[in-house]
């Protein structure tokens, strides 16, 4: 676990994130926000486990505090570590971060000048072949001396020489005058500042509106940017976000913006300012450009008790907000020249899910704020805004983000300048006022996950100049407006999980410029069909096209011209097999053959997947290694009419499979292989709802999946054995009834000496009289797990025969209620995990 603490070392706040952590590892979901006993909670989840955390950057003063914080950490099994990273050698922490045993602290030192050469040389210029053949060896070799093995040194000029690698004598130069042979951070920053383009420094200068380790959503950087004209595009195909996009890209390889992922399954990136340049830009470019209209009078300012304290000159102000904040500061009447206004959450706050307590305001509020261009009041409990919002004639930005917003008044369109709207996740919002196309600036329009909007009022049509309308999660919406056409702009189009959304308005073919079209829902109605898709040239990413069965002639799937659509990376084509189903006409599989061969993908896609198609063979282009030669990764669900797999070992690249709900199919073997005989790049493999596959057999000798390292089989009761050898493998999961493939002996013989973790899950089949033979082969295993068995009342007692297990997690098996006496003399002595087990009676 690894969890960055707080400047101000919040006890409460550490613990929260620890426990996030915790759980998000073991793949749960959890509402921090309804906690009443965090402590409690950790003690449960930490109570004789064996963990490794990492508190990285801990700033405590008081041993006092540092004492409470380490005796919730002392409930861990032996053996668990905590380590701490700080700046300043004089902490209380040091020699005393881990409650078990004192260590003595380790001070970093500096990098040798071979690994920053690497590192520099690796960001730079990618690698040292192309360094040489520029002729800038030497140069770089005297640069890395200059940065005295800093990481931090290392990091910001390959940025700078990531950004101008024609140029590098030029910054050793400038890096000498600027340091005078003696760099320190401080005046790295400072040049490293200065070398970005004018709008790059407002840009990472303005985000000094926010409290620091403040963490920014992509699109909320770039939206803030363009309101105030820092992104200059370049070229007229430019959208804001990609130009944006590529600013920010610009700053992280600077190292002046640092990504920060969260480990939520989903990838989603968010970024904070690094620390170091927070503070440098803190305390001395912002005294250079207090003269400079653009981000003159910056303040971030702390509420307290709704109460605060602010010069009447500010322009641009954040308001750090807490628990307490009910009511907007009176001080703000007085601010005329405000530009921009923030309502930011404080960590707690942000960490919990909890909203500003700020209910509703007054509604002369912005009668003085007229030139106010940002207004960011997202995560408000307001439920209407104020009156006097029509007289924010040049407001840009608007963020209304999770509040309790049900509607926006008709006012609105008054606001002629604004180009954002933001109104995600603002769950009672249900009416677009007509007064909406009247804003012929708008570029962006965000409704996602606005559960109750049931329609869009169609003078939205009218928004020329629109690029963005994001619709995702508006899952009551029950169609878009008629002359969509007419917003002739639009570049982005995402209307994923709207699930009562049927079809498509007629004519979106002139919408020549869309990039991102995340569905296409075919109908057989002129204007609507899958030919409209012929024109957009320009998509890109995902795309998934519904309702496929609606294609009747397979020449109109062939003029759609996916294949010449080189930039979609991600491919879905979808069948309704309940149209199928109830449609006895034999010619439909035929049909739906030809209309999927005419739908060949383009030949760069990475994503392929194919849901209930009803056709009986596999397209000439599956079964081609030249087609689809970037794919990684494939799902085929429902192809119920399909009797044996395609020859996806073609794919050479092909990193996960997931197949599930082929019926008919009843072995794999060779075939599966293709003509290259195994598969060269396959990481991830899942068979799922295949009640007839009974067996895998193989009869080519040796290794066919050399890289495979996780293999699931779900719900396929009738295989009994799985005869390929894999010495890669790593994890095996059961799921559902799969009793005949633990209980068969010699079932699992082929990966007895590398299967290292076995996860068996909601097998109701699995009982104390299980004689799991399959198992006594896998002397290699070292975890198994047993989750949701209800029908479990002890351990079988086959599995004694796993003389290598390290670890045995059981966990929601509601009818256990004893573990056998072996266990204690188990060989290897495994360490025992149980949870959700409440019958339970005896624990070793």
């Amino acid at each position: 676990m690894w969890v960055t603490t707080p400047e101000n070392f919040d006890i409460e706040l550490i613990v929260m994130k620890i426990i996030k952590c915790v759980t998000q590892l073991a793949n749960h979901t959890l509402d921090l926000g309804s906690l009443n006993k965090p402590y409690d909670y950790l003690h449960r989840v930490l109570r004789g486990r064996r963990f490794f955390l990492v508190l990285d950057d801990i700033w405590v003063k008081n041993e006092h505090e540092w004492n409470i914080f380490k005796s919730f950490l002392s409930i861990g099994k032996k053996g668990s570590t905590v380590i701490t990273t700080v700046r300043d050698g004089d902490s209380v922490i040091i020699g005393s971060a881990v409650p078990y045993e004192l260590t003595v602290p380790y001070e970093l030192k500096p990098l040798p000048d071979d690994v920053c050469f690497d590192l520099l040389v690796k960001k730079a210029f990618g690698t040292k072949n192309e360094l040489d053949l520029m002729g800038f060896c030497e140069i770089v070799k005297m640069i890395v001396k200059l940065c005295r093995g800093l990481p931090l040194a290392i990091n910001m000029i390959g940025g700078i020489l990531q950004c101008h690698p024609e140029n590098p004598s030029h910054v050793l130069e400038y890096l000498n005058s600027y340091s005078s042979g003696d760099l320190n951070i401080h005046t790295l920053i400072e040049f490293s500042y200065y070398t970005l383009p004018w709008h790059l420094q407002f840009c990472i200068l303005y985000l000094m509106m926010f409290p620091k380790d403040y963490t920014f959503d992509k699109h909320e950087i770039i939206d803030l940017w363009n309101a105030y004209g820092f992104i200059p595009c370049t070229h007229q195909d430019d959208t804001i976000e990609d130009y944006g996009g590529h600013c920010v890209n610009i700053l992280v390889s600077y190292d002046f913006l640092q990504e920060v992922q969260y480990p939520d399954g989903q990838g989603n990136l968010k970024y904070c300012i690094n620390s170091q340049v927070y503070t440098f830009l803190n305390y001395a470019v912002g005294i250079k450009h207090m003269g400079t209209d653009a981000i003159y009078g910056m303040m971030c300012v702390k509420m307290s008790n709704d109460r605060c304290d602010f010069p009447g000159w500010i322009r641009h102000l954040s308001l750090l907000c807490d628990e307490k904040t009910r009511t907007f500061p009176s001080a703000l009447s007085h601010c005329k020249n405000l530009r921009t206004l923030l309502l930011v959450k404080n960590s707690k706050m942000d960490e919990l899910k909890q909203k500003i307590g700020i209910t509703q305001s007054n509604d002369d509020l912005f009668s003085h704020l007229k030139n106010l261009c940002v207004l960011d009041l997202h995560s408000c409990s307001i439920s209407e805004l104020p009156k006097s919002i029509k007289k924010l004639s040049c407001l840009r930005y608007l963020n209304l983000s999770e509040t309790d917003i049900e509607t926006i008044p008709g006012s609105i369109g008054n606001l002629r300048e604004l180009q954002v709207l933001n109104l995600s996740y603002c769950r009672n919002f249900h009416t677009i006022p007509e007064s909406i196309g009247s804003l012929q600036n708008m570029l962006i329009l965000n409704l996602s996950y606005c559960k109750e909007l049931c329609t869009l009022h169609p003078s939205i049509t009218k928004l020329e100049n629109l690029q963005t309308l994001n619709l995702e999660g508006c899952c009551k919406l029950g169609n878009l407006p008629e002359g969509m056409y007419y917003v002739r702009e639009l570049r982005h189009l995402n209307i994923l999980e709207c699930f009562s959304l049927t079809c498509m308005p007629s004519r979106m073919g002139q919408l020549s410029h869309l990039q991102t079209l995340s569905r296409y829902i075919v109908t057989a109605e002129a204007g609507c069909t899958i030919v409209e898709l012929q024109n957009l040239v320009n998509l890109k990413g995902a795309l998934r096209i519904e309702n496929l069965e609606k294609v009747l002639d397979p020449e109109e799937a062939k003029q759609a011209e996916l294949n010449s659509k080189s930039n979609v990376t991600s491919l879905a084509l979808h069948w309704s097999w309940l149209n199928f189903h109830n449609d006895d006409n034999k010619s439909s599989e035929i049909t739906a053959l030809h209309v999927l061969e005419a739908l060949q993908p383009p030949p760069h896609l990475e994503i392929l997947e194919i849901f209930s198609y009803p056709g009986r063979g596999a397209p000439e282009w599956m079964t081609n290694e030249s087609t689809l030669k970037s794919m990684v990764e494939i799902r085929l669900v429902n192809l119920k009419g399909l009797e044996s797999l395609p020859p996806l070992g073609l794919f050479r690249f092909l990193k996960v499979i997931e197949i599930r709900g082929m019926n008919a199919v009843t072995c794999v073997d060779d075939s599966f292989l293709g003509n290259c005989g195994m598969f060269f790049s396959l990481e991830k493999l899942t068979f799922s709802q295949m009640p007839n596959l009974e067996k895998w057999v193989s009869k080519i000798n040796g290794d066919r999946f050399p890289c495979l390292t996780d293999l699931t089989i779900a719900y396929c009761p009738k295989l009994k054995v799985l005869h390929f050898s894999c010495s890669s493998l790593d994890k095996l999961t059961l799921l559902f009834n799969n009793a005949m493939l633990y209980s068969t002996p010699g079932a699992l013989k082929y990966f007895g000496r590398s299967l290292r973790k076995l996860t068996i899950g909601l097998c109701c089949e699995l009982v104390a009289t299980s004689t799991c033979e399959a198992l006594h082969d896998l002397t290699a295993l070292e975890e198994l797990e047993i989750s949701e068995c209800n029908e479990l009342i002890r351990l079988p007692q086959g599995m004694r025969h796993l003389t290598s297990l390290r670890y045995l997690t059981i966990t929601n098996c509601r009818n256990l209620e004893t573990l056998p006496g072996w266990l204690r003399y188990s060989a290897s002595r495994p360490e025992l995990i149980i949870s959700g087990c409440p019958k339970l009676r005896h624990q070793i």
